[in-house]
């Protein structure tokens, strides 16, 4: 498709869009700038690459629950996050170890397009999203993610003196708030969130190249 063919195509979806969803969409790009997950990938699909990958995230959220407990904003998370990167990747690896396999480990705070994925009963909207991404071995395997800030993920290791004061709390609201909504407008939001990342990654070769 030409350069001009992809302009016309994104200004016919943003005029489609900003007519038919926009207080929806407003809210679902406010919890997209407002949150950072946590996103690990496998090795592989089998079963013990499946298995392992879990081990390191329970350590993983287990060593992070303080760094991620006193935060307020997303901004304040990534700082951390990046922070204690080189811990998260040591504590990735050492369970490595101890588990017996060979794989290597990396990762960073990235950004990340994720489809609409709904986590226990939240539901995040499909787009870019700010996520500690750790990558095992070929990192081939299914993944897993969750929620740093707010700390939906790590929230029922925090002590209960933090939990009383959980942060981000209007972002919650936010959250809780688009998750009643019509499954439809999910579906709405994903379509327009892959078309825009398909543009997103043809600017990016085109550039390359």
């Amino acid at each position: 498709m030409k350069h001009w063919e992809w302009s016309l195509l994104t200004a016919f979806l943003l005029s489609l869009w900003l007519c038919c969803f926009s207080s929806f969409a407003k809210n679902c790009d406010t919890i997209r700038q407002d949150t950072l997950r946590l996103h690990i990938l496998a090795n592989s699909d089998s079963q013990e690459d499946q298995e392992l990958k879990l081990k390191v995230r329970d350590q993983i959220l287990e060593d992070t629950s303080a760094i991620f407990s006193n935060v307020k904003t997303r901004e304040d998370a990534i700082l951390a996050a990046q922070k204690a990167m080189p811990q998260i990747l040591e504590t990735a690896r050492n369970v490595i170890g101890k588990e017996g396999f060979p794989y290597s480990v990396s990762g960073d705070v990235e950004r990340v397009y994720f489809n609409t994925r709904q986590y226990e009963n939240a539901i995040l909207p499909a787009g870019v999203y700010d996520a500690v991404q750790i990558r095992i071995g070929d990192a081939r395997g299914k993944n897993w993610w969750c929620v740093l800030f707010p700390p939906l993920c790590v929230g029922a290791a925090l002590p209960e003196e933090i939990e009383d004061s959980f942060p981000a709390e209007d972002i919650l609201e936010e959250i809780d708030e688009i998750s009643i909504e019509f499954v439809p407008k999910f579906a709405a939001v994903e379509w327009v969130e892959e078309i825009a990342e398909k543009i997103r990654n043809w600017n990016e070769e085109k550039q390359d190249s």
